[in-house]
């Protein structure tokens, strides 16, 4: 069901001051008959809220930061107890008599002023001008009946109004004179077929005037039924003495700005004044916020439970049509003690099946609607941070006339720094030589009362006048005193409050220590455009700001001090906009904010170089670490691994840390020691660190150190061979070897253990002839998953001189861990055909280890 569109626009159009150009939506009828009408009682933690029920909750008046909220008028006209007599009379305008004859109804409205209406100012409207698709206007009627004109109560003087304009008050109102009796009443009649027409019905009080002669007023827009959203030229035709027209040139409004995150419009019931009308657009772009909420705070206005509507939706970016998905719960809108409400809306945008939202919601004037024009304030939060900050206000749609002929004193309120700028809401008292004649509002810069001429009048402003924008204004305490000798114009001027925003930088482990040299520029947190650029902290760390407008703003630091790290969050400073409300009331306005903004220390640059122990010129690629900091037990970064030129590189805080090797680097062994190191504001030296290759190596080995076979007489009867003993004897203690090769090594490529007889056995130049070294071994015993099998194990092996023989070896993929080969003898044999001699024959063995198989 579409609930919102940009494309059928209805009566409750508006065109609110937002940040950015936005098509104004229609309220449809989901906020005049809400089907929310019980509301559940709940409790909330953030403030005290009131019970939710059917009632409508009666709350206090909240006074808020932009406008402040006026005292009651006393109304001069009850506009809901004007009841134009049905009795039509023998009035002339009905059946004129030959003096009359030629003037027609609408001849007794002499002429008419149309004025545009631009945020707190007023521009005439002259033939050929270029207006705005959304552009309301002020329309006043001059009328003036002749004394002669023979009229009864109840005659009723008509205008046929533009087909192109949309009256946005209709009335009844009440025509007064400077007595304040009512001499009649006019409003605007719309047709079934869409014609308007002005009709002003007098009364008894009007037949005794003399001088008849005044105005009625209403603010109007384009009838958007009458007038299409595009680029064109329309004549707008008065029905007036002079037939009256006017040319203008139509400009097609803008589309929304999809990056929309909040919007929120409103307008004063045509039917009843009485009765506010609010629309907040909520989330228009889609972008994902999470813990929602909307914050919804009226000026001069009652929030009305029953009459509020609130959605999940998705809107159509090309044709701006809202499409709802689900309503919101009773549970998630509450009321505000103080005034307002707040609706959750949760997680929404990118990632949810709820991109946006809508809320429509009815307030009730407190001054019963004769201000024409209200304030709202509007909030968004998203993960408990306000993100949007809105005041907006309807388009002004005030109304009246005046009958009595005499002199008109005008009041205007403006800007003394700029006096076209008219200010709303400021509160006058009035005195008629003496005669309090009660509290006056300023609407659209101004208030006008029937002057007598030869009185005496005394004007005070009571309350400040506003205006949309981040402004507030002091009072004008001087006193007017004027004597009416005509039509009188009185001016008060209001001067704009300005503060100071104060940003002290510090260090965020030492607030006591204040950073100069940091660059800020200052943010509009509404549109997040660049404000004030180029700020950079003083000596003592200060930037100060005056001379600004009370609203919300952001610090944003583009250029840290030196020394510390960037902050990326924002410092938000605010200066308040509450103001006096009469002569010596105390003066509220936030004149100076401030705020710390802490930056850290920057992190230093720490360099790890892995190196090769034996030769430091051999840089390790591929070592692991875990970093710690000191005293803790749980790394803070890990698995850091040196590059290819055995570098860790890593920015820190200052403080104590270690690294641990947790993986070395091929082929090496893993080195456990910590390696501590700090990090200070002193010159930081890379921290080396060196590992040992892995290596296959004879651990516990027990290599015969001096092999005696003993003495023996010379034969050369048989062949001989000899056991090597302790001492030679041939019955004693035979001498044995252990072999034992640790391979540590994380690659399997095998190695190998060689025995080298050096030479023949001699003495001198005398050679023992075919004499052999024998060396018999035993079985492998290993911890590899693949024992070694390269070798002479279970078997016997001939040393043949100047031959080196594998004793132990182990094949790729055998022998990695620790493997053991027991030599159990050793024996020479000698042959019987060998020369002899009674000497002692010697030679040596040199044992080889390898990481080759």
């Amino acid at each position: 069901m579409t609930l919102l569109s940009t494309v059928a626009p209805m009566s409750t159009i508006v065109q609110a001051e937002s940040p950015s150009p936005t098509e104004p939506v229609t309220v449809q009828d989901p906020l005049v008959q809400n089907p929310l009408t019980e509301l559940d009682a709940l409790t909330r933690n953030t403030e005290e809220v009131i019970e939710q029920k059917e009632n409508p909750i009666v709350s206090e008046q909240l006074l808020e930061e932009t406008h402040s909220i006026p005292d009651k008028p006393t109304l001069e006209n009850k506009l809901d107890t004007i009841i134009p007599s049905p009795n039509v009379g023998t009035s002339n305008l009905l059946n004129p008599s030959a003096k009359l004859e030629n003037y027609a109804i609408n001849q007794y409205y002499d002429s008419v002023t149309m004025e545009r209406i631009v945020g707190d100012t007023t521009s005439p409207v002259k033939n050929g001008d270029k207006i705005d698709y959304y552009d309301q206007f002020n329309i006043s009627f001059s009328w003036s009946v002749p004394n002669s004109a023979n009229l009864v109560a109840g005659d009723v003087i008509k205008s046929t109004l533009p087909r192109e304009l949309n009256p946005l008050r209709t009335g009844p109102l009440n025509v007064t004179n400077n007595k304040g009796i009512v001499v009649g009443s006019w409003k605007i009649i719309v047709s079934p077929t869409g014609e308007k027409t002005l009709e002003f019905t007098i009364n008894e009080a009007f037949v005794s005037l003399t001088n008849r002669s005044g105005t009625i007023n209403f603010t109007a827009q384009l009838d958007f039924s009458q007038v299409q959203n595009q680029d064109q030229r329309i004549q707008l035709n008065f029905d007036t003495k002079a037939q009256e027209s006017i040319n203008l040139d139509v400009k097609k409004a803008s589309s929304v700005d999809p990056n929309e995150r909040l919007y929120k419009f409103g307008q004063v019931d045509t039917s009843n004044p009485e009765i506010v009308i609010w629309s907040i657009r909520v989330n228009y772009s889609g972008v994902k916020s999470n813990r929602t909420t909307i914050v919804d705070l009226p000026v001069d206005q009652e929030y009305m439970p029953d009459r509020i509507w609130a959605s999940w939706g998705e809107y159509n970016k090309d044709t701006g049509e809202y499409t709802q998905i689900e309503p919101v719960p009773n549970s998630s809108i509450y009321g505000r003690v103080g005034g307002g409400f707040e609706v959750e809306f949760g997680d929404i945008g990118e990632g949810t099946n709820r991109p946006s939202g809508i809320i429509n919601v009815a307030m009730k004037a407190n001054d019963g609607g004769t201000a024409g024009r209200y304030f709202n304030r509007i909030l968004s939060y998203s993960s408990g941070s306000q993100i949007r900050d809105l005041t907006v206000s309807t388009p002004k749609s005030g109304g009246g006339g005046d009958g009595d002929g005499n002199s008109v004193l005008t009041v205007r309120l403006v800007d003394s720094t700029d006096p076209s700028i008219n200010l709303d809401g400021g509160k006058f008292s009035v005195f008629e030589d003496g005669k309090n004649l009660g509290l006056h509002n300023a609407v659209a810069g101004a208030f006008k009362i029937a002057a007598k001429p030869g009185s005496k009048y005394n004007i005070v402003q009571t309350q400040v006048g506003t205006r949309s924008g981040y402004v507030v204004y002091d009072l004008d305490e001087s006193f007017k005193d004027v004597t009416i000798t005509g039509d009188t114009e009185v001016i008060f001027s209001n001067t704009p409050l300005k503060g100071s925003i104060k940003l002290t930088k510090v260090d965020a482990d030492d607030p006591s220590i204040v950073l100069p040299g940091a660059k800020f520029e200052i943010i509009d947190p509404m549109t997040n455009e660049v404000m004030i650029e180029n700020l950079v902290t003083d000596e003592n760390g200060e930037i100060i700001v005056s001379n600004l407008d009370p609203r919300n703003y952001l610090f944003s630091e583009t250029e840290p001090p030196p020394g510390y790290e960037l902050n990326p969050l924002y410092l938000p400073l605010s200066l308040t906009n509450q103001h006096v409300s009469r002569p010596g009331t105390e003066q509220f306005f936030n004149f100076m904010n401030s705020g710390k903004f802490s930056n850290k220390k920057a992190a230093k640059e720490i360099s790890l170089i892995k190196k090769d122990k034996e030769n430091p010129s051999i840089v390790l690629p591929d070592a692991h670490f875990d970093l710690y900091k000191e005293g803790e037990s749980v790394p803070i970064k890990t698995d850091l691994i040196t590059d290819a030129s055995g570098i860790i590189n890593i920015a820190l805080d200052y403080g104590d840390y270690y690294f641990q090797e947790t993986i070395p680097p091929t082929g090496y062994v893993l080195d456990e020691t910590k390696q501590h190191f700090t990090v200070s504001s002193t010159e930081q030296t890379p921290l080396v660190v060196f590992n040992e290759k892995q290596r296959v190596t004879m651990i516990d080995s027990q290599f015969p150190s001096d092999l005696n076979f003993g003495t023996h007489s010379i034969q050369n009867s048989s062949d001989e061979k000899w056991l090597a003993t302790v001492d030679g004897n041939q019955t004693s203690k035979t001498i044995t070897s252990t072999l034992k090769v640790d391979d540590n090594r994380t690659t399997t490529s095998g190695w190998k253990l060689k025995a080298k007889q050096l030479e023949q056995f001699k003495n001198g130049a005398t050679e023992l002839t075919g004499a052999h070294l024998l060396i018999t071994a035993g079985t492998v015993n290993s911890n590899a998953n693949v024992i070694p099998s390269n070798g002479i194990q279970g078997t016997t092996a001939t040393l043949i001189p100047n031959e080196e023989k594998t004793i132990f070896g182990a094949k790729a993929n055998e022998g990695t861990g620790i493997s053991t080969l027991e030599l159990s003898k050793f024996e020479l044999s000698v042959p019987k055909t060998a020369a002899k001699k009674v000497v002692k024959y010697s030679s040596s063995i040199v044992w080889t280890l390898s990481d080759t198989p």
